[in-house]
């Protein structure tokens, strides 16, 4: 579970795990070992961070994301106008590990992958802290002149064993959170109107 304050919508929002089936739809409860489900990932919203509304599923692996994903925490943040996050996701059948990936929203209510790449990739196997686990911080980036720092939990071994964990920073030039490359034969790109 991670919290936020929405300074536009002036809410509270409250990010928290859902269980559901294959077919995206919510399960109400822990599912037994013989359902095949996926974590993923609600919202609820507050006034006043006492009487919260009911969860809304808003993010959930796609039919084509293999059936080891699970969208395992993720936190939001406002960033020059739009809403962005960090999604852990938790690949149970791919060595238990956890990486991490961004989201978006135009809304704050509404949210999308941007990408199946992660954002934060694990480090090295056996040779970095950061090898089986990377978890961004509940907070947003900070800026630092033209570089953006993202504190996170990393460790160096799997969701199953926990290993030893340490603070790690990564850093992004600013505004570098996503990018497209046509290549040497260029291309075009159409946008939403901004």
């Amino acid at each position: 579970m991670t919290t936020m304050w929405d300074p536009l919508r002036r809410k509270y929002v409250m990010f928290v795990k859902q269980h559901v089936n294959m077919d995206g739809r919510h399960i109400p409860s822990q599912p037994g070992p013989d359902k095949i489900w996926r974590r993923a990932r609600a919202m609820c919203e507050s006034d006043d961070f006492i009487r919260w509304t009911r969860p809304r599923l808003v993010l959930k692996p796609k039919n084509h994301d293999p059936l080891d994903v699970q969208f395992y925490n993720n936190n939001a943040f406002l960033y020059e106008g739009m809403y962005l996050g960090f999604l852990t996701c938790y690949h149970t059948r791919a060595g238990d590990l956890l990486d991490t990936r961004l989201i978006c929203s135009r809304n704050g209510r509404d949210w999308s992958l941007v990408s199946d790449d992660p954002i934060l990739p694990l480090g090295r196997p056996d040779a970095d802290f950061d090898c089986g686990w990377v978890d961004v911080a509940n907070n947003a980036p900070y800026r630092i002149g033209d570089e953006l720092r993202i504190y996170y939990d990393g460790r160096n071994a799997n969701h199953a064993t926990l290993g030893l964990g340490a603070i790690g920073i990564a850093t992004l030039r600013l505004d570098g959170f996503a990018a497209l490359e046509a290549g040497r034969s260029g291309g075009t790109l159409t946008t939403q109107p901004f």
